[in-house]
């Protein structure tokens, strides 16, 4: 018989998977749902009488049987009583564990394992990986009375994203360490020079020389800082475009005008073509520029003397499509997946010829998804290298904002915010009636598109 103080197990149950889908929407804090599990099972809440729980527990808990997250539960002789389908999966077991023993003999090589178990301490946990392509958190509850184990629960949740995200944020700190240590290197080096050998030991020409060097790395530094901070307002959401209906065409000219010296420098042309007539999009003007701005960059600094860029700026069904096309020195298949990483080079030499942060492209991607667009790249090696960006034109975004108008996450969305408030302008100017964002019809939208 199960007993359970003040409650009876069914609204026990039921407050339980309350309080899991509660923890389980938290965020990024997965081990606080391993943890409720362990301190539910095993806190004192259930004891059991005889031996006739153990088929009302796994009623009791059937219902867990389907989570994402590993439950195995052990009584006080070490045999298992409960388990669900997410534990074996999790654990690469073809059958449930027998007791816990057999945890031990499959899993007690694994460095931290036994002591879980040896030394019980509330909130530890350890990850491992399972498999090449699997990694899991591991954690353990063993409840005491006294000198006697009343129960055991072993909690098991996937990592494997966890684990991928901590090995990028670890290559990420390397990587800036490693940017940023490279220059503060030379402007030490060309410093200890000038003091060492007096500036009065050197010519006017050799002192400049040592200068415009501290200069060009301390210009380095502050390029990186400045692409790490945009990176990380965009990672945190802490920007606040002023987003608002653009013609992309002058924008691109603006450009071409503001790249032109430059290009004039390598001889490379620069040519924009209009194919068809293009609808405006929503837009933050300055992100567009910088994001638009690095692509011709580098078709410029990987171009060729006598080379060209060509952009072309066309509407497909419902999206704007700018394709950048130059016949540069292009990049080998092998480096195409990788080239949007962070610190991604092709250039992985020691000299670093074409200079910059390794941070570009990364914010090109960045920028352009912050716009509802996507971005694909094509190369040869030898022959040039294509960049196409499909943003979502006006009306495209108009359907998409009254898609998502019940979405919870929509007021923090700036791009659904400037449709809504711009749909809503062009729909009153226009006698078009709207009540609610959402039930838009076709019909209306295209009375407003067509004027």
């Amino acid at each position: 018989m199960l007993v359970v103080p003040f409650l009876t197990v069914s609204l026990q149950a039921a407050l339980f998977l309350a309080a899991v889908v509660l923890l389980y929407f938290i965020g990024s804090h997965y081990k606080l749902i391993g943890n409720f599990f362990t301190s539910f099972f095993s806190g004192g809440i259930l004891h059991f009488k005889h031996g006739e729980a153990n088929k009302d527990l796994n009623m009791e808990l059937a219902a867990f049987s389907s989570l994402h997250l590993g439950v195995l539960y052990f009584d006080t002789n070490g045999k298992c009583r409960f388990h669900n389908r997410s534990a074996l999966e999790l654990l690469d077991l073809k059958e449930p564990p027998g007791s816990v023993t057999d945890i031990l003999t499959k899993f007690g090589h694994i460095q931290g394992i036994k002591s879980l178990f040896l030394m019980p301490v509330n909130g530890k946990s350890v990850t491992f990986s399972i498999r090449p392509d699997r990694s899991i958190n591991f954690a353990v509850k063993v409840n005491m009375q006294d000198t006697r184990i009343l129960n055991t629960v072993i909690v098991v949740q996937d990592f494997t994203q966890e684990e991928l995200q901590n090995k990028q944020r670890k290559e990420f700190v390397a990587n800036v360490s490693h940017e940023l240590k490279t220059p503060i290197t030379t402007i030490k080096a060309y410093t200890e020079l000038l003091l060492d050998w007096g500036i009065k030991e050197k010519s006017k020409e050799q002192i400049a020389d040592d200068i415009k060097k501290i200069r060009d790395d301390a210009m380095r530094m502050e390029a990186l800082v400045g692409d790490l901070l945009l990176l990380s307002s965009i990672d945190g959401n802490r920007r606040q475009p002023k987003v608002e209906l653009i013609e992309v065409e002058p924008l691109i000219h603006d450009l071409i005008e503001r790249f032109s010296l430059q290009a004039v420098e390598k001889n490379i042309k620069i040519n924009c073509y209009i194919l068809n007539k293009v609808p405006m999009v929503f837009a933050e003007t300055e992100s567009l520029e910088r994001a638009f701005g690095n692509i011709i960059s580098n078709g410029i600094k990987y171009g060729v003397p006598n080379g060209k860029i060509d952009i072309y700026i066309s509407c497909l069904i419902d999206d704007v499509t700018i394709k950048f096309a130059d016949n540069g020195i292009g990049i080998a298949q092998e480096h195409l997946p990788y080239i949007f990483n962070r610190f991604y080079r092709v250039d992985n030499s020691g000299t670093r010829q074409h200079g910059g942060t390794g941070l570009g492209l990364s914010i090109v991607q960045e920028l352009i998804k912050m716009h509802h667009g996507e971005i694909f790249v094509q190369s040869v090696l030898g022959s040039g290298t294509e960049f196409t960006v499909i943003l979502p034109s006006e009306g495209s975004m108009y359907r998409s904002t009254i898609a998502a108008a019940h979405d919870p996450d929509f007021e923090n969305d700036l791009w659904y915010k400037a449709a809504k408030k711009e749909l809503l302008i062009q729909a009153k100017e226009y006698g078009v009636k709207i009540d609610d964002i959402a039930n838009v019809s076709e019909a209306d939208l295209k009375v407003i598109l067509e004027q």
